[in-house]
């Protein structure tokens, strides 16, 4: 399971974490983090809507062989630049890597690591470390918001199917467009979309968007060639 970083906050309150006293997961999903029992308590009610137990697929080992995976790249204007790259079983993004939340919701669950050493949340947003896709990727259930530490100054990024299975540019396109609709709905709901969190939901949008995509002759040879479901 990824560590909790210093720049992680509590779900509820919104405290970062202590010197030297780490934030708690969720025992059930080990996606929101509190700062104490209390916190966790008064968030159940609205937390349990988007609560799901750990999939097997995320009770995390290094894998046993190099797996193929994305880097995106970010920088002024790339809210989407990703390149092919290969991780072997020492990579630290098995070990320390950040789990994409909606990702694990439907079942395709994702470690995001961050390339470059973290700044303090104070500082300021530097265009050339902006990393639009990633922040979209990480945005809470919940509430449709990215942790800070995962809006700004986030740099080049390497990602991997938790799972060990292949990922390619094109899959990790589909589930950043999959969190975009997600926080389209926010915005037209003001409410978590709750219908959405379900493989089935995801299965179903990524089968219309490489439909789409190939009906208008639109990267068709690239987008034609993912096996879905992902």
């Amino acid at each position: 399971m990824s560590v909790v970083s210093q720049f992680d906050t509590c779900s509820k309150c919104g405290s970062v974490a202590e010197d030297g006293v780490p934030l708690q997961r969720c025992s059930r999903c080990k996606l929101a983090l509190y700062c104490d029992k209390k916190c966790q308590t008064t968030a159940w009610k609205g937390h349990k809507r988007v609560c799901k137990a750990l999939p097997p697929s995320l009770k995390l080992s290094n894998p046993e062989e190099s797996v193929k995976a994305t880097r995106l790249l970010g920088g002024y204007n790339r809210p989407f630049y990703p390149r092919d790259t290969v991780v072997p079983p020492s990579h630290p993004v098995w070990t320390t890597g950040a789990i994409s939340p909606i990702s694990q919701i439907v079942g395709v669950p994702l470690l995001i690591h961050r390339e470059v050493e973290e700044q303090s949340l104070s500082d300021p947003s530097k265009g050339d470390k902006d990393n639009q896709a990633v922040t979209y990727l990480m945005i809470d259930p919940e509430t449709g918001l990215a942790p800070a530490r995962w809006q700004k100054n986030i740099g080049p990024v390497t990602i991997v199917r938790a799972d060990h299975k292949h990922l390619s540019p094109v899959a990790l396109e589909m589930i950043w467009m999959f969190c975009d609709e997600i926080l389209e709905r926010f915005g037209d709901e003001g409410t978590p979309p709750l219908s959405k969190y379900r493989k089935e939901e995801f299965d179903e949008f990524c089968r219309k968007y490489q439909e789409e995509y190939v009906m208008n002759n639109i990267r068709a040879d690239e987008i034609s060639t993912e096996t879905l479901p992902l």
